[in-house]
């Protein structure tokens, strides 16, 4: 009895038969075990995370503006000129934007209201604009013709202007064209953000 339960033992042969005919299924599962492996630790790796933030990121425009002494009035005004007479007025201009600034003067809306010879004053009369107590004119021309760049303002930085209005005297042949003449016209400061 005991011999027959050793004769049910397979054989080593046999052993290496049942290898032989089974070895790609034993090398399939080596390889489905080591893919689970793999995406079993790739899924554990994935798992890990990291995150920060920066909340509440604002970024707002600033502003480009002037504040102007005289702002909505008149710089000067005068009545019953004769040759040779000279009127004065001030301003004063200050950025109070956010920015740097390139300013600009320039006059407008000439108004010219000739006299019965028909003289226009616009271009007759003589400007001269000085910056504070500098004593030689940043411009100096016809009325008409006003336009002078001031350069580039730092944010709170101010200029003040003196403006000088000469009624040319040519002699009485010239100056008779401009009697009962009058010109009205606006000084407009501008400003442009620099880069």
């Amino acid at each position: 009895m005991g011999d027959a339960a050793v004769s049910e033992e397979p054989s080593v042969a046999e052993r290496l038969r049942f290898l032989g005919r089974n070895a790609s299924r034993w090398i399939l599962a080596l390889v489905l075990l080591v893919v689970a492996v793999a995406v079993g630790v790739s899924w554990t790796l994935g798992a890990f995370d990291s995150s920060s933030a920066n909340p509440r990121n604002t970024v707002s425009a600033g502003s480009m503006s002037q504040d102007n002494s005289s702002d909505n009035s008149a710089i000067m005004a005068a009545t019953d000129l004769v040759p040779g007479d000279v009127v004065d007025g001030t301003a004063t201009i200050r950025n109070v934007g956010d920015a740097h600034g390139e300013f600009t003067l320039s006059v407008k809306d000439v108004e010219d209201d000739p006299g019965p010879a028909g003289g226009a004053l616009s271009s007759w009369l003589r400007v001269k604009v000085f910056d504070e107590d500098i004593d030689q004119p940043i411009w100096s021309g016809p009325l008409d013709a006003l336009e002078v760049d001031l350069g580039t303002w730092s944010p709170d930085e101010s200029h003040s202007y003196r403006f000088e209005i000469t009624f040319p005297q040519a002699g009485a042949s010239v100056d008779n064209r401009y009697q009962e003449s009058r010109v009205t016209v606006t000084f407009e400061w501008n400003a442009v953000q620099a880069r």
